[in-house]
């Protein structure tokens, strides 16, 4: 069972877009709301895009960079809850987790395309 567990993992490291066809898929059927299916596979996407990134960069330049997004994640769930401070005056930690994974969820998507990319050509020119 853990061997089934930790392939499905590396599946979905190593292609983040079909693990959110997935993820997107199963929300759907469990919740039989498709706007509501769409936030909550975005959010567990990011997850894995955010893990999918970090194994990029150790692959492409061989150097583990996780502290850096996480020190990442910190500064910019800080600028969000201090904006949404500033703009409300009150911090809703539920809207600034849902703001952030969002945030995270195209930040790290579109930085997986760009490695990926990078990836690839740098191993086709190589």
């Amino acid at each position: 069972m853990l061997s089934v567990f930790s392939n499905v993992v590396a599946l979905f490291m190593t292609a983040p877009l079909l693990a959110l066809i997935i993820i997107y898929w199963i929300t759907v059927k469990v919740t039989q709301n498709k706007k509501k299916a769409f936030h909550l596979s975005v959010e567990i996407g990011a997850v894995v895009f955010i893990f999918a990134v970090h194994f990029l960069i150790t692959v492409i330049w061989d150097v583990s960079i996780l502290w850096i997004i996480g020190l990442l994640l910190i500064g910019l769930a800080m600028l969000i809850g201090l904006v949404q401070f500033k703009v409300r005056g009150d911090l809703e930690v539920k809207r600034v987790r849902k703001v952030m994974m969002r945030l995270n969820f195209l930040l790290f998507f579109f930085a997986y395309i760009v490695l990926f990319i990078y990836g690839l050509f740098e191993r086709i020119m190589a």
